[in-house]
């Protein structure tokens, strides 16, 4: 019996399509998303669910939709301030739309929610079977790129330069030849970081990972020194090419006796 007792927001997560969710805070604390959808509400918020009626509801767009969300269309569509056009499809834009039912025993104002998001796919030039295993060459669309937490992986392609589509051009770079980038070299560090290490607790977990929001506005330059703290990596340029070394150096080359 409370009018407007629904409080439906739209929050943007990445201007660039991502692999997926895989958590949500609400007003500071983790919760739990329900495994089936109510409707065009989305899934249930287990915390937020009092006397078997579900309060919060939340459902996540990965930037690869291709029409309007329907709760908004059903909701906006015709809304006389600002309608929720056909147009409104947040073309490659990933984001979520999160419903609150009022109920002041849940809430003691407007929650405030925050995500975890398992980032955009990446270009792994160890994956690219149309390059021979050389890394030749960058594929021309990222059907085949895949999410990835390597920080070497992310280095890689801030170097290359962050593309819409495979084609247009975001963030990063825009002049650095793949060629500049020695296959064996990055290949190598790519491994030291994906390599597994036994927990004391049991089982294992790559050496290195990382996860990072980055805004438009950042320098590469400072992005790449961020990823590099997470693998204790190093970076040089050589004669026009980019050289990285993660953790410790390897074997030497070459060794000399007098």
């Amino acid at each position: 019996e409370t009018p407007n007792a629904y409080y439906t927001k739209v929050i943007s997560l990445s201007d660039i399509p991502v692999n997926g969710i895989t958590g949500m805070f609400v007003n500071g604390e983790k919760v739990t998303i329900g495994g089936t959808a109510t409707g065009d509400f989305g899934y249930p918020i287990s915390e937020y669910t009092s006397g078997g009626t579900a309060h919060l509801w939340v459902k996540f767009y990965t930037g690869t939709q291709t029409t309007r969300d329907p709760l908004l269309a059903t909701a906006f569509g015709s809304d006389a301030d600002r309608p929720w056009a056909t147009t409104h499809v947040g073309t490659g834009v990933a984001y979520a739309v999160v419903t609150a039912l009022v109920n002041r025993e849940l809430f003691s104002g407007l929650p405030e929610y925050l995500f975890e998001v398992e980032g955009i796919k990446l270009y792994d030039p160890r994956l690219d079977t149309t390059a021979g295993g050389s890394g030749s060459h960058r594929l021309a669309t990222p059907s085949t790129w895949a999410y990835s937490n390597n920080p070497v992986v992310a280095i890689y392609n801030i170097l290359c330069g962050i593309y819409y589509g495979g084609t247009e051009w975001v963030w990063g770079p825009q002049n650095i030849a793949q060629s500049r980038l020695p296959y064996a070299n990055w290949a190598a560090e790519m491994n030291k970081c994906d390599a597994l290490i036994s927990l004391a607790a049991g089982g294992t977990e790559k050496r290195f990972r990382f996860g990072l929001e980055v805004s438009g506005d950042q320098e590469p330059h400072a992005v790449i020194g961020e990823l590099l703290k997470a693998c204790e990596g190093r970076i040089a340029e050589i004669g026009g090419a980019y050289k990285i070394l993660v953790g410790e150096p390897g074997s030497s080359g070459k060794s000399i006796t007098d």
